[in-house]
């Protein structure tokens, strides 16, 4: 196994061959599903690492509340605690 000191400088001499390509964004509407948040904003990227390619999801709330930023967040509490997305590899 190789360590985190050796990794680091492994990812330091290579930072230059680190891409990352914004492969879609998707607009996802719950405000008609009546669910919260109102919207997720899903960036959808390719990250290329170490002769690796890897598809990253991420989904990024967006709450829109009139009763003010106390309520918004307690949307957005729920949309963490319901675990829709998930971390996974897709590649």
């Amino acid at each position: 196994m190789i360590k985190e000191d050796k990794l680091y400088d492994i990812l330091l001499r290579e930072k230059s061959k680190i891409n990352i390509t914004l492969e879609d964004i998707e607009i996802i509407p719950n405000y008609k599903l009546k669910d919260s948040p109102d919207f997720i904003l899903k960036v959808i990227l390719k990250l290329s690492l170490l002769s690796q390619d890897f598809k990253m999801e991420i989904p990024l709330p967006l709450e829109l509340e009139k009763a003010g930023i106390p309520q918004a967040l307690e949307d957005l509490q729920k949309f963490i605690t319901r675990e829709k997305f998930s971390l996974y590899q897709c590649w």
